[in-house]
């Protein structure tokens, strides 16, 4: 089983796999404020089961605007929920669909800086830490969002932190956390200063 957690336009990853046999679920609240919600249509005429609903670090639905700030979060923080959003923690999405007693063969996440929180919740968790040490999670292929200095080009947001020396602290300590249960980096790949590529393997 296959988790991918945000779509945007190309869900070709998510259909490759579900054309090799694997069951694939794809989460993206934010295709109807991006226009690009026809890819809905291409994941589920492959087979794919997309929900319209994404991750975070508490279970709830948050009403129009209420979103938590992240970086870069939807047009570099510009842009919010223009309609209620349903977010959910790794412990949430396994009860809401009934995928307790199932392992995750592949996470792949890209959801724009909502990964912190995310897992931060998932390895404090006692339900999720223990789904995570037990390596029921398999491997992680992530775009990380380290937070830029506050400036008027891609971090104009007046929620945008004046000091992210703490948060880029937080998310570095966030992934030492899941190397010291068991996972191993196995790739890094810079797609900016801030944005990275990463690879995630189970291995103890």
């Amino acid at each position: 089983m296959v988790y991918a957690a945000g779509a945007r336009s190309d869900v070709s990853f998510d259909i490759s796999l579900q054309a090799r046999g694997l069951e694939v679920h794809t989460f993206d609240p934010t295709l109807k404020l991006q226009k690009i919600d026809k890819v809905i249509d291409d994941a589920t005429k492959a087979g794919v089961k997309f929900h319209d609903l994404g991750l975070g670090g508490e279970s709830k639905v948050y009403l129009q605007g209420q979103v938590p700030y992240v970086w870069p979060g939807v047009g570099y923080g510009k842009m919010t929920n223009d309609e209620p959003w349903k977010m959910y923690t790794l412990g949430g999405l396994l009860n809401l669909l009934n995928h307790t007693a199932r392992d995750i063969e592949v996470l792949k996440i890209d959801v724009e800086g909502a990964e912190w929180s995310f897992f931060e919740q998932a390895l404090r968790d006692p339900q999720t830490a223990a789904f995570l040490k037990a390596g029921r999670l398999r491997q992680i292929l992530m775009e990380i969002h380290y937070m830029p200095t506050r400036g008027p080009n891609f971090a104009s947001n007046p929620k945008h932190p004046k000091n992210v020396a703490p948060y880029n602290h937080l998310f570095r300590c966030i992934l030492q956390e899941l190397e010291k249960i068991g996972f191993k980096m196995m790739w890094e790949s810079a797609n900016t200063e801030v944005c990275h590529n990463i690879g995630l393997i189970w291995v103890r």
